[in-house]
Order: structure tokens, then sequence, then C-alpha cells
């Protein structure tokens, strides 16, 4: 249907769990893009997928859109609701890495001012990092250091936050 996104393998949280599982390789694990999992039109959400693939899941693709678009904008830009997703999180006691993956943010900005649109991207993950460190869900306290990457179009941003919630390694690559 128009304005929603079509099914593809894994698109939903059963068949998603059904291919990781045929696999059977405890070396097989899932990474999840939220962006995708929370578009219409595929009967699931990003609470449903991480729920049910629980400790499978071991990476995250992070990004916003309006539901309807697989945008790839800032987390906290747009329209997913991202304590529902944070809150699933911490129910499957989640340890594994945190991708931003914004690339279409950046293009708006020129390699004048493309750090501006960099900080705010290390901004977000600081966010998102901060609302997962700082959340406490009733059955569960979870407590570690947290690996936000951000992987985009021209550039690579790679920031270890601790739980001071600082930002200690920044690796900023250009390619021609």
């Amino acid at each position: 249907e128009k304005g929603h996104a079509g099914r593809a393998a894994c698109s939903s949280h059963t068949d998603f769990l059904a291919h990781i599982n045929a696999v059977n390789d405890p070396s097989f694990v899932a990474c999840l893009d939220l962006g995708h999992a929370e578009m219409r039109g595929l009967d699931t959400s990003a609470k449903d997928m991480i729920l049910t693939l629980g400790d499978k899941l071991q990476a995250l693709h992070i990004h916003d859109n309006d539901l309807l678009h697989d945008s790839h904008q800032l987390p906290f830009s747009m329209d997913m609701d991202f304590d529902v997703i944070v809150k699933a999180l911490k129910q499957i006691d989640y340890k594994g890495y945190f991708t931003l993956e914004s690339g279409e943010y950046l293009s708006g900005y020129t390699p004048d001012n493309i750090l501006v649109g960099i900080k705010e991207m290390a901004n977000a993950a600081r966010r998102f990092a901060q609302m997962f460190e700082n959340m406490i869900v009733h059955f569960t306290m979870f407590s570690s250091y947290l690996l936000p990457v951000i992987c985009f179009g021209f550039f690579f941003f790679d920031g270890f936050v601790k739980p001071n919630r600082k930002i200690t390694k920044i690796i900023y690559i250009k390619y021609e």
C-alpha cells in the first residue's frame, strides 16, 4: 500500500527470529534497524522486535523517521517514540552496540559547516546513551559501558560513552 513499508525477509518480529533460529549458530546474531521496524505496514514495531529477539539482539541501527518513510534522520527529530524503545531494551538487558545511522541528516550541510551537524549527531548519540543508562525498569537494573557508533555517508564517528556520560574517543575520517 502506498505510504507503507513493503514486507521483506525479517520485516516482522516472528520472521526475524525464525531466520536467526534457522541458522542455529550462536555467533549469528541480530542487528535491528529501529527506523525500519517502526515503518507502517509491517505489523510490528521496534518494541516487538526487541522483545522477540531478546538476547539474540546484539546491534542496533538508530535513526528517526515519520513512521512512513525511511528517513534516516537524527534521533528525537521526528516521530519515533524512543522512550518505548529504550524500555524494551532495558527489559531484555541489552548489552550490544548502538549505531547512529543518520546519514540523510547531514545532506543539508556543506564542507564548511559539516562539523555543526557532526556535533548535533554526537549530542543525539549522547542523549540516547543517557536515556538508556538512566532508565530504571522495575524488574531490571542495568549499568555498563555504552558504545554508540555513528556511521554515515562521508564520515565515521566513533564515540565511547562511559558511565560519566562523556565521549572519550572520536575518530573523524573524510572519504575522498
